[in-house]
Formats: structure tokens, sequence, C-alpha cells
């Protein structure tokens, strides 16, 4: 890809968190939390249970072990999925309608979600056609993808998103001006589109303006974006249009794709980074980049890791979760501002099922399945009815406290 076209990206994304940053401090609207628990702590207020969670740019969305997808946070194109645009929403709401879902994932403006039936659902901003439904109309509540096709994962990017269907084929739709559809063009899809090569994968995840997956085999391939080395392939190219492999030979078990780096955790248990490192987001104690698969320094054992705009998180074996990188809001949870380049405990002392790390916040399950976030808060993306940002974790619900 010529150089244009990565600067060209790379503008249209810092306008959108530009824009995402002027609403912060909007009034914020509050609505009833439907699922509740007792804090552990003792405090009777609600709290919301979840099986699984997503970060997003500015929001952030769920799946209880009701199959209700819930979402909060920044809502001016309907990405809360409430059925109304509203700038901001501070407590979980309910995504209308009766689909029952296994996966919810929160993107740049938009999110996606799967149903139990495999079907595949978007709502929010659609300017890039990232919702999948053959229009660039926004909608404000989930909308079916088209295409008839049955979809065992889906991964919201910043202005594309990318899923797995049954059989292991990959498909991608919206934005694709660097390539991060993977299906070989530089031209915007408003329909899921096969990534070409005819690679059965086991997984998939979108970033701000490139992929990656995982194949059957074990084998990372990224596309899209690389200006920061965040495909993993040692080239000088700024762009891939179609899957490369990830260069070192390593088998993976796990990958996330961040806003300019990329993650992954291999059937060895290693945990690996490339790509932007500016904020020591690839853990590893310096601020140089990589264009290869670089170790996390710390030895520690990470039984998942979600990559973020500038940070990195993941919980361990030991169910603790950890983060690295900029920490300018808070998000990485250890009770402080300052940035780390290597892997530091999230304060309190909790463990963790799953953590998801967005543009400037981060939430995450922890081990019972009460929902916690911290970081940055002024769309309201903590869920705890305020716009106080937070440095440790705080529980979703609607009134802060604990």
């Amino acid at each position: 890809m010529d150089v244009s076209l990565e600067t060209r990206s790379i503008g249209v994304a810092s306008g959108l968190r530009a824009r995402r940053m002027s609403v912060w401090g909007a009034a914020l609207h509050t609505t009833l939390l439907l699922a509740v628990a007792q804090l552990a702590c003792g405090d009777d207020a609600p709290v919301l249970v979840l099986a699984s969670i997503s970060s997003g740019d500015g929001h952030t969305c769920g799946v209880a072990p009701d199959a209700r997808a819930y979402c909060w946070g920044y809502n001016a194109f309907g990405q809360v999925g409430s059925s109304s645009v509203d700038p901001a929403r501070a407590v979980p709401i309910a995504v209308p309608g009766a689909v029952a879902f296994t996966l919810a994932d929160a993107g740049g403006l938009h999110s996606c979600g799967v149903s139990t039936g495999g079907i595949a659902y978007c709502w929010g901003n659609n300017a890039q056609g990232q919702l999948g439904d053959l229009t660039l109309t926004d909608h404000a509540a989930p909308a079916v993808v088209s295409g008839s096709l049955v979809f065992v994962s889906i991964s919201a990017g910043l202005r594309h998103t990318c899923g797995v269907a049954t059989g292991g084929a990959a498909y991608c739709w919206g934005s694709n001006d660097v390539g991060q559809l993977g299906d070989g063009t530089a031209q915007t899809r408003a329909t899921p589109t096969p990534v070409v090569d005819v690679l059965s994968f086991t997984s998939i995840s979108s970033g701000d303006a490139h992929t990656c997956g995982i194949t059957t085999g074990g084998t990372a391939y990224c596309w899209g974006s690389n200006g920061d080395g965040q495909l993993g392939d040692g080239g000088a190219a700024l762009g891939r249009t179609r899957p490369n492999a990830v260069s070192g030979g390593l088998a993976f078990a796990a990958i996330t794709a961040g806003g300019s780096h990329t993650c992954g955790i291999t059937t060895g248990g290693g945990t690996y980074c490339w790509g932007r490192n500016g904020d020591g987001q690839l853990g590893t104690g310096t601020a140089v980049g990589a264009t290869t698969p670089v170790p996390v320094l710390g030895g520690l054992a990470l039984a998942s890791v979600s990559a973020g705009y500038t940070h990195t998180c993941g919980v361990g074996a030991d169910s603790v979760a950890y983060c690295w990188g900029a920490n300018d809001f808070g998000q990485l949870g250890d009770g402080t501002t300052g940035l780390r380049s290597l892997p530091m405990a999230v304060s309190g002392g909790f463990r963790f099922a799953t953590v998801s790390a967005g543009e400037v916040h981060t939430c995450a399950v922890r081990a019972g399945g009460i929902a916690v976030c911290w970081g940055a808060n002024g769309n309201g993306q903590l869920g705890n009815g305020t716009a106080a940002r937070s440095v440790e974790p705080v529980p979703v619900r609607p009134r802060s406290g604990s």
C-alpha cells in the first residue's frame, strides 16, 4: 500500500477520536440495571453480572449468563443499541429485542454480536459499511448482517468488522483503505466479503486498521495497516491487502489486534507482542517497537491477552489481571496514571475470568461474574453511573461507590 493510504487511515482514526473526546462531560442518561448481585464488600447496590465483556473506544458491551446483551457509554451513533441516539449512557442497558447472544463485541463507533443460532448482528455507525447490512445507514438497534452466513465469532474494529463462519472461512466488511478486509483490494465493502487465500481460521481479531487471525494449524496471519510493524512479518510494506504469515514460526493459541500493535499467546504458553511501542504496550521494558514477535517480559503465564489502543492487558494462569502501556487515564488499573512498559498487577487483589482493553479504558469480569471497569469515563464507559475516571477497578452498576 502507498503512503497516502496509510496517512489517510491515520487521519480518519484521529478525527473519530477527537470527535468522541469532544463529548466527554456531556449530560449522561441513566437507565435501569436489570442483572444484579451482591458486592463482595457488602454494599447492597446492584451490580452487573456478565459471562463476557468487550471494551470499545468509548463504550462497552457484554453478555449476561442469560444470553442478554448489555452496552453502555458513548452512544452518539447508536452503538449502545438502545434504539435511540444520545450523547452517552452511564449505566448498562439491555440491547432491545429477543435475540439471545453468545457474544457481543464493542468496536470504534459500532458494536456487533453473534446469536445462539450463529446469526451476526451489528449496530451503531455505518459510514464505512461496518454493520454489513448492504447499506451505509446507521442503526441504533441490532441489524442482521447480510449474507445468511452462520458465524462462530465476530470482532468489531475501528471502522471494519470481521468474523469466522462455521467451517473456518473468515469474512470481513467495512473500511478497507489499507487492506484490513484481506480481500486483496482496498475497496470498502458493505457486506461480508471472504478473506482471500482459502485459509481455515479458528479465531480473528479486528484492530484499528489491521486484522489478525489464527488458522487451524496455529499459524498467525495479519493484514491491513503495517506502518508500525503491527502485521509482524518483518517487512517494510506500509500495508498488506491479503493475509501474510507472522514471522518466527510460532504456533499461536490466541491473538489480539489493537491500535497499532498486536499480541498473542503461543500454544506453549508464551506471550508475544509486536508493532508500535511508544507507550510500552509491547511489555518489553522499553519504548522500542518491533516488526516481529518479541516476548513480553516478567515471566508471566497468561491465559488470555487483550490489546487496546496504546495499552495491553491479560489474565494470568493465577487469575490475576495484569496491564501495561499507556496509563494517562488510569487504564492500567494499578492505582496510578504512570506509564508502564512491563506488566503490572491490577489493584484490588481480585481474581478475574477475563479482561478487555479498550481505547483509554479497560473492563473485566471477576471470578463469580461481577463486571468491573477502570480508566477514562467521560462517556460513561465504566458503567457506574458517573463520568469520573477511576485508576482502580469499580463495579459496573447504576451508582458509584463500594
